[in-house]
């Protein structure tokens, strides 16, 4: 049986190592109350305590698409996502 050296934890530890040498930034423990949108694509999103992180490439989740479905949900009633999202969504 394979697994990771130094365990399950190093392929987090190497996710976030990957993204940090190429300018992202990993936020955990953060809240996250709406997913922005703009110009048809996810431009940030608002934390439970105001905040507000603005992505200069993309918005990356492990919510499931129930969960995604009501981060979105202004942003769908407002008409922001595409017909092919909401269609995923439903």
């Amino acid at each position: 049986l394979d697994f990771p050296k130094g365990g399950s934890g190093e392929l987090a530890e190497a996710l976030v190592r990957g993204v940090k040498k190429y300018g992202g930034q990993v936020s955990v423990n953060c809240h996250v109350d709406e997913i922005l949108v703009k110009d048809g694509r996810a431009a940030g999103v608002k934390l439970k305590d105001g905040r507000i992180v603005h992505a200069k490439h993309a918005v990356v989740s492990n919510a499931d698409p129930f969960v995604t479905s009501k981060l979105l949900s202004h942003a769908r009633t407002e008409g922001l996502t595409s017909t092919e999202m909401n269609e995923y969504m439903d």
